[in-house]
């Protein structure tokens, strides 16, 4: 396989566009300095087969088997562009104007949302990149800065998904998967302090709201608030297809952020998590 910059992302190709003081989830998190050692961890992804036979019924077999071979064409290289690849398929990198479609968006869905065991078994590869990605930069105080390099602004954006996304299904059933919530978080602030919110592509608008909306600390869900506020101030300058598609994904955090508010946490996280659950 052909070896791909990260200069090539398509997030780290737009200028910043935002001033800091305008940016609402860098004041939520500077506001809680032990966010992330208070933290826990948190679910799911899918693999090919169930993939498979999911998207059959709407692109055809070997329409939908053609795209998965393109998507997979990096998995054999575990490494954050490899991850990307393999999350958002080989459109981020042969033509990123799709991940502001709501066609990708819709059938992307099918992989990000609906998977199962062998989008898990895919995701499983990433483990070692997860550990180590973790480890060296819970080591390294300085990880985290706001940056104006492309490479670091689009590393920036891997580590997010992987952190939050592609741990859910490579780590699923386990406290493993809820691990790096708080990292991801932090991630998420430094992305926004370099704009990424206000230039990014709507696919990868999606996933920085994502932790956000994921997090179980502080247990108010005023992160949660500002995720979903992330989509709102941004789903306008998208297509009206694609800002449709955005709001559908605000109604959805709109009920995540229902049960935060009621529990304090997350519910069907205590299995995993060994704790206690209430009779409610």
């Amino acid at each position: 396989m052909s070896r791909v910059s990260l200069d090539l992302l398509p997030l780290t190709s737009r200028p910043c566009l935002v001033p800091r003081s305008r940016r609402p989830v860098h004041a939520m998190l500077a506001a809680r300095p032990g966010f992330r050692r208070s933290i826990l961890s948190q679910g799911s992804m899918p693999n090919r087969s169930v993939v498979l036979l999911a998207a059959t019924a709407v692109l055809g077999a070997r329409a939908f088997s053609r795209r998965v071979g393109q998507s997979a064409q990096g998995h054999d290289e575990v490494s954050l562009v490899g991850m990307l690849r393999f999350w958002f398929g080989a459109e981020m990198f042969d033509s990123p104007e799709r991940l502001d479609e709501v066609d990708y968006l819709r059938s992307r869905s099918k992989v990000w949302y609906r998977g199962g065991e062998e989008v898990d078994a895919v995701a499983r590869r990433y483990l070692p990149l997860l550990r180590s990605e973790r480890e060296r930069l819970e080591s390294d105080k300085g990880r985290l800065q706001a940056g104006s390099q492309k490479d670091e602004r689009g590393l920036h954006l891997a580590r997010v998904v992987l952190f939050d996304q592609v741990s859910r299904n490579a780590a699923r059933g386990t406290a493993e998967a809820f691990r790096q919530d708080a990292l991801a978080c932090e991630l998420v602030q430094a992305c926004t302090d370099a704009g990424f919110d206000k230039s990014c592509r709507a696919a990868e608008l999606i996933f920085l709201a994502q932790p956000l909306v994921h997090a179980e600390v502080p247990g108010d869900g005023s992160l949660a608030d500002v995720g979903i506020q992330l989509l709102k101030d941004n789903m306008r300058r998208f297509p009206p297809a694609t800002s449709q598609h955005l709001l559908k994904e605000v109604l959805t955090h709109d009920k995540h952020l229902a049960v935060l508010r009621r529990f304090g946490r997350y519910p069907h996280r205590n299995s995993v998590l060994a704790r206690e659950s209430t009779e409610e």
